[in-house]
């Protein structure tokens, strides 16, 4: 048992042992073992040439019987070296706690560790580049007998799913610290916490401590995040402009709230709102992509979770319709042919991501003339499932989404009915398809559709389509049509 091997060991030792063993110290015992083998055979191969094997081993038996030795003796090194380091393999979780294996192979017998629930003071994830540019992340365990496990990422997620292992955590050894990363891109890397997969049914009871919304100057996460002002509130919850209080500087954020259930208020809508904001959280960390807001961190405080997202530089496409008008079919086009590329991007995945809510309101214009997708309310991976409630917009649904059903075709006839209003400054009738006609709207914005071209008259009637058979099979056919324009 792990307890056996380590509890003799001193407790106040500053640097715990760190059970590790990984492919570039085989690599670097090899080539540290080449670094001597080669001058030797080199010289061997001269003695070689030069005399008959019967002549060297006559003459100079004494560099033979050397080189024999450095041979074996290196051989030996590496074989036990590798006997005591094994690369931390297998991950596994017990009633008892986490179980780790080691690499073996048929001359090795099974060597496993069991690190007690109890015992896991935190887990965390590190990443850094390599000297060959790769980007690297170590899965490390961190336990209370000042014993440290380190696996790569790589094997620590092979045998089980990261929500298997962090819902574990959290409902096994609550008290431990989890700070596991996600790659951001080829150089950094996002820390976050994994809070967002409560259980079920939270184990804390007693009443809320706050009952009113939160005020500027609010601090929440142990002053991590100062509340700035409200943004705004809907069913699911709100939202508040708030600033990151790092040592050196202050960083806008988003802090979106959402109530979570307690022992004494664990009503259905509640519950509900748990379930939104654990999906939410789950899907946001899954994107990497500009054209959809990051997920930084998130948390729980008072029951109640926040997701802190990125701040986007830019303006709510309806925002800027309202207030100047409609585009020119020029401006139209290219915002939509950036959102048919980040809608791509999300409906590569496998399934399909939908977000279900595609309106410009949740659409920012950032200043360098792309978008960026917000609100991921009502995001979810597609399904065949019949749904039992209708989410989005009236207008911007698809007419599949009220019967219960939606695809990632769903989110191009949204896209549709955003093109309309970014071109005519209307909004879609609910399951009414939209069409550019000069008699349509006032007299001003029959006059603004007139200059719409046939081109994209019937590329917002295909994507329109009420019949999903007769839509854009994707967001790549429709970016395509779009280009064409051009």
């Amino acid at each position: 048992m792990l307890k056996d091997k380590f509890q003799s060991q001193p407790q106040a030792q500053r640097h715990p042992e760190e059970l590790t063993c990984v492919p570039e110290d085989y690599s670097k015992l090899g080539r540290n073992s080449l670094i001597v083998l080669i001058p030797a055979l080199y010289i061997y191969s001269i003695l070689l040439i030069n005399h008959s094997y019967l002549a060297i081993i006559e003459k100079h038996q004494a560099i033979a019987w050397a080189i024999l030795a450095i041979f074996v003796t290196g051989t030996t090194l590496f074989l036990n070296y590798r006997r005591q380091h094994r690369l931390l393999n297998i991950l596994a979780i017990t009633e008892r706690g986490l179980s780790i294996g080691r690499m073996e192979d048929a001359a090795f017998e099974s060597v496993d560790y069991l690190i007690n629930w109890k015992e896991i003071i935190s887990v965390e994830e590190r990443g850094k580049l390599d000297s060959s540019g790769h980007f690297k992340q170590w899965f490390i365990i961190n336990s209370s007998l000042n014993v440290s496990f380190k696996l790569t990422s790589a094997n620590a997620f092979r045998w089980l799913s990261r929500e298997e292992i962090i819902e574990s955590l959290i409902k096994f050894a609550p008290e431990a610290r989890l700070q596991l990363a996600l790659p951001d891109d080829l150089e950094t890397s996002h820390m976050l916490r994994y809070t967002n997969l409560w259980l079920e049914t939270l184990d804390s009871a007693g009443k809320r401590k706050r009952t009113s919304i939160l005020d500027g100057g609010d601090s929440l996460a142990d002053n991590l995040y100062t509340i700035t002002r409200q943004l705004g509130a809907g069913g699911q919850g709100r939202a508040y402009l708030a600033k990151k209080n790092n040592e050196n500087s202050e960083h806008i954020v988003v802090l979106k709230e959402y109530i979570l259930p307690t022992q004494v208020d664990a009503s259905a809508s509640a519950s509900k709102d748990q379930e939104i904001h654990k999906s939410e959280a789950n899907i946001l960390a899954k994107l990497k992509h500009p054209g959809v807001v990051k997920l930084l961190d998130c948390f729980e405080e008072d029951h109640r979770g926040y997701l802190v997202l990125e701040f986007v530089e830019g303006t709510p496409i309806h925002d800027l319709v309202s207030n100047r008008g409609a585009f020119s079919e020029a401006e139209a086009r290219e915002i939509a042919i950036s959102l048919c590329q980040v809608m791509s991007y999300m409906h590569s995945f496998s399934p399909a991501i939908i977000h279900g809510d595609l309106t410009p309101e949740n659409l920012i214009l950032k200043k360098d003339g792309t978008v960026c997708v917000i609100d991921f309310t009502v995001a979810h991976f597609y399904s065949k499932e019949r749904k039992s409630k209708v989410c989005g917009k009236e207008g911007y649904v698809a007419p599949e989404q009220y019967a219960g059903y939606d695809s990632p075709q769903s989110d191009i006839y949204s896209i549709g009915c955003t093109l309309y209003f970014m071109l005519t400054a209307l909004d879609c009738e609910t399951l009414t398809q939209p069409s550019i006609e000069p008699s349509s709207g006032t007299q001003s914005q029959a006059a603004i559709v007139s200059a719409v071209s046939e081109g994209m008259k019937k590329i917002l009637a295909k994507a329109t389509a009420k019949d999903v058979s007769e839509r854009y099979i994707d967001c790549v056919a429709l970016e395509a049509d779009l280009i064409s324009l051009r």
